[in-house]
């Protein structure tokens, strides 16, 4: 594993952690946005390991990322489009106030053990390789 990818990896395992630590005193809008990243920084993994690109905007890791899902059987489709759902919680925690209240403790443990799903597809994927 090359040594970017273990940093991106490093980087989605602090900021799951950290989700977990926000969720449990009670602030779910910002756990779920620190598990937006965590899946975020997976995917920079993914992206870095098999293309040696680093792709540092939202919508380019997107993209990327799509188009390495696609042909990789490893990662199941179910997972596929969950960075663009989680993107939706960086930005209501970001920049809107009226979606705020939407943010519930269960919608923010379900983002994050959705990346900790992830974070292992991915970690199993880079080992196979």
């Amino acid at each position: 594993m090359k040594r970017e990818t273990a940093n991106f990896l490093e980087h989605a395992e602090e900021a799951l952690s950290d989700a977990q630590k926000v969720l449990n005193i009670g602030v779910a809008r910002r756990a779920a946005r620190l598990a937006y990243h965590a899946r975020f920084h997976a995917d920079q993994a993914l992206i870095f390991e098999r293309t040696d690109q680093i792709a540092k905007t939202h919508k380019g890791v997107r993209i990327l990322f799509h188009k390495l899902a696609n042909d990789d059987p490893d990662i199941p489709g179910d997972l596929v489009g969950e960075l663009t759902s989680a993107f939706h919680f960086k930005v209501s925690a970001d920049y809107e106030t009226a979606t705020r209240a939407m943010v519930t403790d269960e919608s923010a443990t379900e983002v994050i053990m959705k990346a900790e799903r992830f974070l292992s597809v991915v970690r199993k994927s880079l080992e196979a390789k």
